[in-house]
């Protein structure tokens, strides 16, 4: 039971990820007319952070 709510828990989280990241698009291009990419780079430095702080512990 608890690995199927830790399961649940992980994709639920990976989906309000996308969610908020679509929503950011969105509503940038719905203001400027212009598709900024750079949602990607500040997502991929959050993601590198991240993994850098949790390694070492």
């Amino acid at each position: 039971m608890d690995l199927t709510g830790l399961l649940a828990f992980n994709v639920l989280s990976g989906i309000a990820t996308f969610v908020l990241i679509t929503l950011g698009l969105g509503v940038i291009y719905g203001m400027m007319r212009i598709i900024n990419l750079a949602h990607g780079e500040f997502m991929m430095l959050g993601a590198y952070t991240t993994v850098s702080a949790v390694g070492p512990g």
